[in-house]
C-alpha cells in the first residue's frame, strides 16, 4: 500500500524525477478535477496508479476521516477496490451498496429514473419540506448536563419503520429499509466496541459518514432508490421523534437546554437511564448517553439570542467539546487555535471555580497580545477557493492572495492555499512574508477571547460569592 499526496503534482513530480535518474515505476496519471457538491466547491488531485500497488491519495475523504481501517471496511461492505473507495464520495459508495444488495435479491435497477419526486402544490410542498428541529438555546453557561443522542437517526428511521420510495408509494415492499439494516447493524456494533481498539473506531467513523451519506442520497433526484419525498417523510418522522424524546425527559424532570436535529442537550436530576430505555422503547432507534458535562455554555449570537451551533462543554472525564469557535475553523491562524487551546486548558476544572480562572485567562491573553513573541508560521490563514481567478467579480482577500502567486502556479476551484496578511486595508496577502498586519491579527485574537470573556462574566454571575 502506497500512500501518497498529490495536492500539488508533488507525487507526479517525485516519479518523474526518478525516471529521469534511473528508477523507473510504471505508473499512470489521471488529471485532477474540481465538483460542486451541495453548493461547495472541492479539488480531487490527479490520481496516480501502480501496478502492484494500493495507491490511496492522503487527501481521500474517507482516508483522512477514517484511515486505512475505515477504507477496508468500505470496501468489504460495498465490494469495491480500496484504490477505488479511496478515489470516489462516500455518496456513490452507498449507491453501490445499493445496488449490490439489489442484484443479490434479483430486484431491478432502474437505469434512467423520472420518477424523483411527486407533484405537490404550494401548502402540501411548505408542509413536507421542514428539514429537521433545531432549537436556539438560552445563552449562559449550565452545570451537570446530559447530551443524548440518536445513533444514525435517520438511517434507523428507514430501517424501523421500512421507508422506501416503493413502500411511500403504497407498495408492500421497502426495499431501501432491506439494504441498510445489515450497514446499520454493522455501525452500531462498532460504535459498541470501538473503545476496545483504533480499528473499530475507524470502522465505526468509516460507516458512520456512509449512513450519514445514505439519507442524504434520499434527497438526490439521480440516486437509483433514492426519492425527495422519502427524504421529507425521514425529515417529518425525525421531527415527531425529537418532540416524543422532549415530552418522555420532561416527565422524568429533565429541563431541555437545547437540541439539534438527533440531540438533545438536558439538565436536571431525573434517572437518564431509566429515560434513554422509555425513549427507545417509544420510538424504536437506538439512543445512547453521548456526554455527561461538569458545565456547558451556550454562546450568544451577535443579536443576543442564543447560537444553535456555538458551545463550549467540559465532560466529566475532562475533556471538552467545542463547536463554532475559531478553533474548529480552517480559517483561523495557528495564534488563535494556540490561545484558545490554551485558555481551555486553564477552563478544565469545576463549575464553581470558574470564576477563580479570570486572572490566569488575563495573562493569557495579555502574553498572546505580544504577537512579536510568535513565529510568522502562527500568522498563516487557510483561504478556500471557490472559483478561477478570473471569475472573482469581487476582489477580495482570497483574490489577491491568488493574484500574489501568479497564473505560473495552478490553483483550481476547491483548493485551500494559505498566506500571511501583509497589509489587510490594501489587501496585500502573500504565501511567504516576514511580516504581518498587526491590527488585524490583533482583531482576530480580541475576537477570541469573547467566547472565554462570556464564561468568565456567566459563571461570575451565577457564583457572585467566589468573584
Amino acid at each position: 500500500i502506497i500512500i501518497y499526496r498529490n495536492y500539488q503534482n508533488e507525487f507526479s513530480i517525485l516519479l518523474d524525477q526518478m525516471k529521469k535518474h534511473g528508477y523507473y515505476i510504471n505508473a499512470r496519471f489521471y488529471r485532477e478535477r474540481t465538483f460542486e457538491s451541495y453548493g461547495r466547491h472541492s479539488y480531487m488531485p490527479g490520481a496516480v496508479k501502480i501496478r502492484d500497488r494500493i495507491c490511496v491519495d492522503y487527501d481521500s475523504f474517507v482516508y483522512r476521516e477514517a484511515g486505512i481501517s475505515g477504507l477496508f471496511e468500505l470496501s468489504r461492505v460495498s465490494s469495491l477496490p480500496v484504490e477505488i473507495v479511496s478515489s470516489i464520495t462516500p455518496g456513490t459508495v452507498v449507491s453501490s451498496i445499493e445496488e449490490k444488495e439489489a442484484l443479490k435479491r434479483k430486484i431491478l435497477v432502474p437505469f434512467r429514473k423520472d420518477d424523483y419526486e411527486i407533484a405537490k402544490n404550494p401548502a402540501e410542498l411548505f408542509s413536507a419540506d421542514a428539514g429537521g428541529i433545531v432549537f436556539n438555546p438560552e445563552p449562559g453557561i449550565y452545570s451537570d448536563v446530559y447530551e443524548i443522542d440518536f445513533s444514525s437517526m435517520y438511517p434507523g428511521i428507514i430501517v424501523e419503520y421500512g421507508i422506501s420510495p416503493e413502500s411511500i408509494s403504497g407498495g408492500n415492499t421497502a426495499y431501501l429499509s432491506q439494504f441498510l439494516r445489515g450497514l446499520l447493524d454493522r455501525r452500531l456494533l462498532y460504535k459498541y466496541v470501538n473503545g476496545r481498539s483504533d480499528i473499530y473506531a475507524s470502522r465505526n467513523k468509516a460507516l458512520k459518514i456512509l449512513l450519514l451519506n445514505s439519507f442524504g442520497y434520499t434527497g438526490y433526484k439521480n440516486a437509483k432508490f433514492g426519492r425527495i419525498d422519502v427524504h421529507e417523510k425521514i425529515t417529518g418522522i425525525g421531527r415527531k421523534i425529537i418532540a416524543d424524546s422532549m415530552r418522555i425527559s420532561e416527565e422524568n424532570g429533565f429541563t431541555v437546554l437545547h437540541g439539534v436535529v438527533d440531540s438533545l442537550w438536558l439538565s436536571g436530576n431525573g434517572d437518564i437511564d431509566k429515560t434513554l430505555k422509555e425513549i427507545y422503547d417509544k420510538t424504536g432507534i437506538p439512543i445512547v448517553l453521548d456526554s455527561n458535562y461538569r458545565w456547558i455554555a451556550f454562546m450568544p449570537q451577535a443579536n443576543g439570542i442564543g447560537s444553535a451551533n456555538r458551545y463550549i462543554g467540559l465532560r466529566k472525564d475532562g475533556t471538552f467539546k467545542v463547536r463554532g469557535i475559531e478553533l474548529r475553523r480552517r480559517d483561523s491562524p495557528p495564534l488563535v487555535r494556540k490561545f484558545q487551546e490554551q485558555a481551555l486548558d486553564a477552563l478544565n476544572c469545576s463549575f464553581d471555580e470558574l470564576p477563580l480562572k479570570k486572572e490566569k485567562l488575563d495573562d493569557l491573553k495579555n502574553r498572546y497580545m505580544k504577537l512579536e513573541n510568535f513565529p510568522i508560521e502562527d500568522f498563516r490563514i487557510e483561504f478556500g477557493i471557490n472559483r478561477h481567478i478570473d471569475d472573482y467579480k469581487t476582489r477580495n482577500s482570497t483574490y489577491y492572495l491568488m493574484k500574489s502567486l501568479g497564473r505560473e502556479k495552478m490553483i483550481y476551484p476547491g483548493m485551500v492555499i494559505s498566506g500571511i496578511v501583509v497589509d489587510k486595508k490594501h489587501n496585500i496577502i502573500k504565501s511567504h512574508s516576514e511580516f504581518f498586519d498587526r491590527k488585524y491579527y490583533e482583531n482576530l485574537l480580541k475576537r477570541s477571547f469573547k467566547p472565554f470573556d462570556f464564561i468568565i462574566s456567566e459563571s461570575a454571575n451565577k457564583i457572585p460569592d467566589l468573584y
